[in-house]
């Protein structure tokens, strides 16, 4: 009998069961035991996923990056010393070191911080990566490195997030929840629940504060996330301990606008003395970035007849001390004429420091976060930092758009000092007497 053209026999084959893959060796977790009934495929919770599950890929995007080779970075960093303290550049070490004095009283400190407060975006990962030493415990000194801030009120206080701590009672994690001195979590070495990096882990790495670290923390936020702190060891995130914040009724960090702090204090009244070193940090958020704001555009009024002053400033109202600005373009519209006749437009970020400007701002609608002014800064600009970021000509009878104007003029205050609010500074200058009018456009971002 010929066989018919529309059947094929074939042999029987097995299909495998599915297979639960494993990326590190950590017990699986519950979830990927579930799913390998379905024939689902899920990786064992590691550092190869970002805190909210998603396998890591090579697409950070950097929110800050600072280190200290050249000099102490000023622009980026905030320094806070009291009598008995102090802190020093070493170029040479690429680092600065902060001392604290067998003659310093209680509370006491060196501290230095981010200018710049990260802003998060809810569903991305949130990474913060810092590099130090913390040397020999001592008593009566405690030191700290991470992402956290501190109470504005009372510099002794950590306000929100996570750090680590040593004392000579050991090295802890600890998480505090926003209210001045309110610790949620301090976990002792011994207590870690990943690895205790005491040699008894899953590493079997033992931690020698005595040598270089390199700490890490990231969180997934929306108020109830979980969060991981841990250690690169030989290039590997390893992970010291979990906080998934499944039991609590608030949010467990209030505010997770944050900077990274290092720090050194006395905590008892004992003639000790001892440093801490710090190297370099960064702040970043997995998986892209791209925060929705308000884009806004001012409208100066018509100045006629100058020959240099400012036309418009902006800073953030100070209450919105963690929100950012970030500037999109400057406009200038003249009635030059002319081949000769060229205006300059300046901008500048202008670090205030202590000094009070003595010209008032406006709040340029009730729901903005940003104040402005018109008035000529004039001899305001000779105190604080003066940073050119922006300069160009301004041709005749034109509209000259500026759109390059660097994303590093992120406004942020610092949290050491309020009065240290930067402002964004549009300047011109004319040999004639025409008339400019300027128009800066910028996105709010809270």
């Amino acid at each position: 009998m010929t066989a018919s053209p529309f059947y094929v026999s074939t042999p029987v084959v097995s299909i495998p069961q599915p297979l639960s893959v494993s990326i590190q060796t950590q017990n699986p977790s519950q979830l990927q035991n579930q799913n390998t009934s379905i024939g689902k495929v899920m990786f064992s919770d590691s550092t190869d996923k970002d805190a909210f599950y998603r396998l890591r890929t090579s697409q950070p995007y950097t929110l800050f990056e600072a280190n200290t080779i050249y000099n102490n970075n000023s622009l980026l960093f905030d320094y806070e010393t009291t009598p008995n303290c102090s802190v020093s550049s070493t170029p040479s070490g690429a680092c600065m070191t902060h001392t604290v004095s067998s003659s310093a009283l209680i509370n006491q400190f060196s501290a230095q911080q981010t200018h710049y407060y990260a802003h998060y975006q809810p569903g991305k990962s949130y990474l913060a990566m810092f590099s130090f030493l913390l040397g020999t415990a001592t008593q009566g000194i405690t030191k700290r490195v991470g992402f956290y801030d501190v109470d504005n009120n009372n510099f002794s206080n950590p306000q929100n997030g996570i750090f680590l701590e040593q004392t000579s009672n050991g090295l802890y994690w600890c998480l505090y929840q926003g209210s001045p001195g309110n610790s949620i979590e301090r976990i002792v070495q011994s207590d870690w629940n990943v690895d205790t990096f005491d040699g008894n882990g899953p590493s079997g790495i033992t931690l020698d504060a005595t040598k270089n670290m390199l700490g890490w923390v990231d969180l997934e936020w929306l108020g109830v996330g979980r969060l991981r702190c841990g250690f690169f060891v030989n290039g590997v995130p390893l992970i010291a301990h979990v906080v998934n914040n499944t039991d609590k009724t608030l949010p467990y960090i209030n505010n997770p606008y944050l900077p990274i702090r290092f720090e050194i204090r006395k905590t008892e009244s004992v003639s000790t003395s001892d440093s801490l070193k710090v190297y370099c940090c960064t702040i970043i958020s997995e998986g892209g970035y791209n925060p929705i704001g308000i884009v806004t555009t001012f409208q100066g009024a018509k100045i006629t007849g100058l020959t240099s002053r400012t036309t418009v400033a902006i800073r953030l109202k100070s209450s919105y001390p963690r929100a950012m600005i970030i500037p999109l373009s400057v406009e200038i519209i003249s009635n030059l004429s002319g081949s000769s006749s060229v205006a300059i437009v300046t901008v500048y970020l202008w670090r205030v420091g202590n000094y009070t400007v003595t010209k008032s701002f406006t709040s340029y609608e009730p729901y903005s976060i940003v104040e402005y002014t018109e008035e000529d800064l004039g001899t305001d600009l000779n105190n604080g930092t003066l940073l050119t970021v922006f300069k160009s000509s301004v041709s005749s009878t034109t509209k000259v758009s500026f759109t390059d104007i660097p994303e590093s003029l992120l406004i942020a205050q610092s949290e050491i000092n309020r009065n240290f609010r930067d402002i964004i500074v549009v300047k011109i200058t004319e040999g004639g007497s025409k008339d400019f009018t300027t128009l800066l456009s910028w996105k709010e971002i809270f």
